[in-house]
C-alpha cells in the first residue's frame, strides 16, 4: 500500500498511530512526519524535496510539485484549515494548497482529518471542491446538521470521540 501523509499537526497525530506491523510506503512533504515514521521498520518513506516552510517543517514549491506527479498512491491523508460547503477545502498557504491539489490528483482516495473548529471556515488557499473528498474524520463537537450536509454531498463522515 502506498499512501501520502501531508503536513500539519492533525496528520502528525495520525502518523504517530501507525504500528510496526503491515508493510507501508508513505510519501510526505512533512519532515516531522518522515522523522516520526523513520523509527518503524515496516514503513518505507519517500520524502518530497524542495524548499522547507519553517512554520510547518514541510517542503513546498516546484521541486515538491514535480516529484509528487511521479507517483500514484492509494490514499491521501490531508489536514486542512477550512472546510466550507461552497468554497471547499482550504489552507492558510497558497503554496501548500497547490501541492495538496497535486496530491489529490495523484491518489485514489482522499481522507481529510479536521476537527470541528475547521468546519464552516475558509483558509486563504483553496485546495479543492468539497465533492473531491471521499472521507472526513472529525470530532464529536461537529454539528450534526453540518455532518448531514457533508453526507448529502456524498462524503463519508467519521466522528471520532
Amino acid at each position: 500500500m502506498i499512501d501520502i501523509i501531508a503536513s500539519g499537526t492533525t496528520v502528525l497525530f495520525l502518523a504517530r498511530q501507525i504500528q510496526d506491523t503491515e508493510r507501508l510506503t508513505v510519501l510526505s512533504s512533512s519532515l516531522t512526519i518522515s522523522i516520526e515514521l523513520a523509527a518503524l521498520s515496516n514503513v518505507e518513506i519517500i520524502q518530497l524535496g524542495g524548499p522547507v516552510r519553517k512554520s510547518s517543517a514541510s517542503t513546498i514549491g516546484v521541486a515538491a510539485q514535480n516529484m509528487i506527479q511521479q507517483f500514484s498512491t492509494n490514499t491521501l491523508f490531508l489536514g486542512v484549515d477550512g472546510i466550507d460547503l461552497n468554497f471547499g477545502i482550504s489552507t492558510t498557504n497558497q503554496e501548500v494548497a497547490e501541492l495538496n491539489k497535486l496530491m489529490i490528483k495523484n491518489t485514489d482516495r482522499v481522507v481529510v482529518l479536521a476537527d470541528s473548529t475547521k468546519m464552516n471556515k475558509k483558509g486563504f488557499g483553496r485546495i479543492c471542491d468539497i465533492e473531491d473528498i471521499d472521507i472526513i474524520i472529525t470530532d464529536d463537537n461537529t454539528k450534526p446538521s453540518y455532518i448531514h450536509s457533508l453526507e448529502e454531498r456524498g462524503i463519508e463522515v467519521i466522528v471520532a470521540s
